[in-house]
């Protein structure tokens, strides 16, 4: 059977940016359901690079681009 988590934008920056200790049982849990596909929407895309892009902090933008790039994108009228 196929498993979608939405992963929302404080899970994301949780994880990215090591926010203990959350993103020690974010890990955890994700490390308990590897069969589990992460999904994301353009909001939390959004979400995530308001303070980096701000900061001008261009490599947590890049950090933030490559990771999102990688989960599956749902689009806003599937939420």
């Amino acid at each position: 059977m196929l498993r979608l988590i939405y992963i929302d934008m404080c899970c994301v920056i949780y994880l990215l940016e090591d926010a203990q200790p959350f993103s020690g049982l974010i890990r955890q849990h994700l490390a308990n359901n590897l069969d589990a596909i992460l999904c994301i929407s353009s909001l939390v895309r959004l979400g995530c690079l308001v303070k980096p892009l701000i900061e001008g902090n261009q490599i947590l933008v890049e950090d933030y681009e490559l990771f999102l790039a990688d989960q599956r994108w749902l689009t806003i009228n599937a939420l």
